[in-house]
């Protein structure tokens, strides 16, 4: 199976002004230009901020910023503390009880200490098991 090659191309080795990529080669002496201008989606990037391209033997795939203002209506400030998560929003205050979050990671971490003491065989299937478990909970 062949994926092809490509290049990802930063942001910072290539210009884009009035619709056309010049990625640089050679800095200074050598560079590839493409005007965008011409391709079908022209219009729909038009005046957007380009990020990182990524360049194939017979395509550029091209990622494009839009900047939005972001409103937010009823702010909350978090604060996450050892056994709860804290909120205020200026009127209210909201707890969040997570202590049996903690309980499970600190009762899981204990065991996956007793168990890196055991032979290497079984402490890999017992890590396996009490990882599954840890991350449903239980």
């Amino acid at each position: 199976m062949n994926l092809g090659g490509f290049v990802r191309v930063k942001e910072t080795l290539y210009s884009y002004r009035n619709g056309v990529i010049r990625i640089s080669v050679k800095p200074f002496q050598e560079s590839v230009s493409i005007d965008l201008r011409k391709a079908w989606f022209w219009d729909r990037i038009q005046g957007l901020e380009l990020g990182e391209l990524v360049l194939k033997e017979d395509s550029l795939i091209v990622s494009v910023r839009k900047k939005v203002e972001l409103k937010v209506e009823n702010p909350i400030a978090w604060d996450i503390n050892l056994l709860t998560l804290d909120g205020y929003d200026g009127e209210k205050d909201y707890t969040i009880d997570i202590k049996s979050i903690y309980t499970v990671h600190r009762v899981y971490e204990l065991k996956r200490r007793r168990i890196q003491q055991l032979p290497q065989k079984t402490r890999r299937k017992l890590l396996q098991k009490y990882e599954a478990r840890e991350k449903q909970g239980e």
